[in-house]
């Protein structure tokens, strides 16, 4: 729902036809605009086509009850919900590569997050020399130099590597694949799909707490989390998976073990035709 390019052509669709709108993430959420780096007029832009779309929407499918509730409270108060999620769980590939990085940090653009994860790197690097990072993903050409300033103020430039926007994703998930571990702080997303291609990928990860990461540990440990912006404690959970070997692999076998519970695919798309055979037999509230 939060991208116009084509979900503006659900205000189009004429009321005869049941429209389902899936939300991966939702701008309405008034803590979005603080903890994502869009400009006012972009996030606008966009926020007001997302709502604009919830509320033609018969129905929103979404797991998560904190979008469920800011929908009811500032776009729709009677909102119809199916209880569904994308399809985009990730298949366990483990690439056979040789680990050149202790860690990583990527995303399709390093704003989203890299000023915390360069800045965990440099109170890691304080408590243990020489460590080393991969930066894999998009950037404005001052925002790398900012950053590169910032680690040659702390002597440690030459310890962390910036790919740029690589030209595939297998590419990514190549280089990815490099580093022991991914170093993934968040600011607003719920789970994202970074942290699944990194378990996928046999990474043990560090990650900053969110209104969805701690459900990444609620059946087993699958991640190390701190505060977000808490740099010095996200830098000691970095040392800890670092140093204990033991906490890695169980950190990566659990992962394993959440992906194949949460994001079977079949069974996603099962509920999904689950979903529509429910929107055809009712005509009231389904969640």
């Amino acid at each position: 729902a939060e991208n116009p390019d084509y979900s503006i052509m659900g205000l189009d669709i004429p009321k005869s036809c049941k429209l389902v709108v899936q939300l991966q993430t939702l701008m309405s959420d008034p803590k979005f605009f603080v903890n994502y780096p869009i400009d006012r007029r972009s996030y606008d832009y966009r926020k007001n086509i997302e709502k604009a779309v919830i509320k033609r929407a018969d129905y929103v499918g979404t797991t998560i009850q904190d979008y469920r509730n800011i929908i009811l409270k500032h776009i729709n108060a009677e909102a119809k919900f199916l209880d569904l999620k994308l399809a985009v769980g990730e298949k366990i590939k483990k690439i056979d590569t040789k680990k050149e990085y202790d860690f990583v940090y990527f995303a399709r653009s390093i704003n989203k997050a890299g000023d915390w994860a360069i800045e965990a790197f440099i109170e890691a690097s304080k408590m243990h020399k020489r460590i080393t990072m991969l930066v894999v993903g998009g950037y404005a050409s001052e925002e790398k130099e900012s950053y590169e300033k910032l680690l040659a103020t702390h002597g440690v430039l030459d310890d962390v590597t910036f790919t740029g926007e690589l030209p595939t994703h297998d590419d990514v998930l190549e280089a990815v694949s490099k580093a022991r571990i991914a170093l993934l702080p968040i600011k607003i997303d719920f789970i994202p799909g970074t942290i699944r291609e990194a378990s996928a990928l046999g990474l043990p990860v560090v990650t900053s707490i969110t209104e969805g990461t701690p459900l990444l540990n609620e059946k087993r440990q699958c991640a190390l989390l701190s505060k977000g912006g808490d740099h010095k404690v996200m830098a000691n959970n970095m040392i800890r998976v670092l140093k204990d070997h033991t906490l890695a692999e169980e950190l990566v076998q659990n992962s394993y073990i959440r992906l194949q519970e949460a994001y079977d695919n079949s069974r996603i798309v099962a509920d999904w035709v689950e979903g529509y055979k429910s929107i055809l037999n009712s005509k009231g509230s389904i969640s």
